[in-house]
C-alpha cells in the first residue's frame, strides 16, 4: 500500500520553474525524490535502477498507445 503523505511531492513543472531549465539530472533528482517519497524512504542506487527501467519502459507504452491513438483519431476525420 501507498503511504498517503505526498505533500512533499513537487510537480515536474514547478520543479522546473523553481530551478530556471530543468536538466536531465535535475528531472532525473526531481523522479527519484518523489518516489521515494512515495515508498516512503530512500531508494539504494540498484534500487533506483530498476525503478527508472520500469517508469522508463511504462512511458514507452504510453507513448505508443498515445501515436496509435492519434494515427486512429486522425482517419476517423479523414472518414468523416
Amino acid at each position: 500500500m501507498i503511504p498517503q503523505k505526498t505533500s512533499t511531492i513537487v510537480p515536474l513543472n514547478a520543479a522546473q520553474r523553481l530551478s530556471g531549465r530543468a536538466t536531465n539530472q535535475g528531472r532525473e533528482d526531481t523522479a527519484r525524490a518523489t518516489v521515494e517519497a512515495l515508498v516512503g524512504g530512500t531508494l539504494s542506487d540498484p534500487e533506483w535502477d530498476q525503478v527508472q527501467a520500469r517508469l522508463l519502459e511504462f512511458v514507452s507504452i504510453l507513448r505508443t498507445w498515445q501515436r496509435e491513438f492519434t494515427m486512429r483519431e486522425s482517419g476517423l476525420h479523414k472518414a468523416a
